[in-house]
């Protein structure tokens, strides 16, 4: 038990989203992000002012839906790779999670404050374009494939 609330604990501490991503009044530059988002090619759609989904073609399921926010600081791109609901907790789940979070170099892999399990790459607004954002969304797209029939293991009976 100790063990499993140790790796769920260091699971979402690496991946909960900043609280400052979560304020809508604090996006670095709407202007700027709504540029990378046009520029990036992929067919986003605006949510509300600082939040743009795109849904990508998937090997592993329907889509893959991918979400860019931005805050003071850093824009945000995540994929949700499952639901609380949906999956399993154990130890081997967990312990699956934090190897794949290790394998991958920029994609962070873990929980959200709601127990939902995502994938996320954080981009410096200072350097960033519509190209970045378009490859990190291509990129979270293959992490989510890849992760998907092991994650299919653990669903919830």
């Amino acid at each position: 038990m100790i063990k499993r609330a140790l790796l769920a604990a260091t699971l979402l501490a690496s991946v909960a989203l900043p609280a400052v991503a979560q304020d809508a009044n604090r996006c670095f530059d709407t202007a700027r992000m709504s540029g990378a988002i046009k520029d990036s090619g992929l067919a986003w759609e605006q949510r509300n002012p600082e939040l743009w989904r795109v849904d990508l073609e998937s090997q592993t399921r329907r889509f893959v839906r991918v979400v860019a926010t931005c805050g003071r600081g850093v824009v945000i791109v995540f994929a949700v790779l499952a639901d609380a609901k949906d999956l399993r907790p154990s130890d081997d789940l967990y312990l699956y999670l934090l190897r794949m979070a290790s394998r991958f170099d920029h994609v962070k892999v873990g929980i959200d404050p709601d127990g939902d399990y995502l994938v996320r790459i954080d981009l410096r607004p200072r350097t960033f374009d519509g190209k970045d954002l378009e490859a990190a969304a291509r990129q979270l797209r293959a992490v989510v494939d890849d992760l998907t029939p092991t994650l299919r293991q653990h669903a919830a009976k």
